[in-house]
Order: structure tokens, then C-alpha cells, then sequence
């Protein structure tokens, strides 16, 4: 089943709709759908802000560093704490918060963090993350 495409977005810009209508000032991260055999779908639905800060100023992408780049292979479908992320990138902690790092990645809706579990991707997060 295709996880990505023009029906998620459709989706997905409902799902912002009916948030905003019956959940005014509040924003919906992700819509998760649990099927009848056990699996559980899990949908982003960013805001249009969060995709517009994927771009430059010039309306070019965001294009990652190639250790933000490992950063993000690092949590494809898993959560990471500070120290096991670090070690999975080669042991420098310091340098996952310096400029070029999990700040910038962050800001641009890449990369979340949960309290318990640690740093995710957010187009891929892990099954834990909201549980």
C-alpha cells in the first residue's frame, strides 16, 4: 500500500480541516488509524507552515547537510535518546546541537522529539511515539 502521495495530502488537508473547526488553535501532528487485523497506519498532517519552512526564502527545498542526512537515516522508523543517537553518528554528542545539526532539523518539521522516547523522524515516526 502506498504510504505517500496525492490522497495522503487530500487527506490530510481534511483532517487539518476538521481540526481547526472543532479544535480551534490547535494543530494536528499526525492521524493514526488503527485496522481491524492489529496494524496501525499513521499519517503526518503537518500544517502549511511546517512545508513552507522546508524552503528557502527563494522557494527552493531544503536541502540537508550530509550529517543532517545521517541524522535522519539514523531515525528512519525508530526513536533515538541524545547518547544512542550520538553513538549511532559516530560519538560526538556536542556536535548533534550545533549549527548544522538536530536545531535546524527540528525547526523544519523533519525531526521531533518526545519526552520518554527521545528524537523521531516525523514522516516516519516509530509505533511507539503517542502511545
Amino acid at each position: 500500500m502506498p504510504r505517500n502521495g496525492p490522497d495522503n495530502e487530500a487527506l490530510a488537508a481534511v483532517v487539518r480541516a476538521w481540526v481547526a473547526t472543532w479544535y480551534p488553535g490547535r494543530v494536528a501532528r499526525r492521524l493514526r488509524i488503527d485496522l481491524d487485523d492489529g496494524e496501525r497506519v499513521q499519517l503526518p498532517v503537518r500544517p502549511a507552515a511546517v512545508d513552507d519552512a522546508r524552503h528557502e526564502g527563494n522557494g527552493e527545498p531544503v536541502v540537508p547537510t550530509a550529517y543532517q542526512q545521517a541524522i535522519l537515516d539514523a531515525l528512519e522508523g525508530r526513536a533515538l535518546r541524545t547518547d544512542a543517537l550520538a553513538a549511532a553518528l559516530g560519538g560526538d554528542r556536542r556536535r548533534l546541537f550545533r549549527a548544522g545539526g538536530l536545531s535546524e532539523l527540528r525547526e523544519q518539521g523533519l525531526v521531533s522529539h518526545h519526552a520518554r522516547l527521545g528524537f523521531y523522524r516525523e514522516d516516519v515516526p516509530p509505533g511507539e511515539v503517542g502511545h
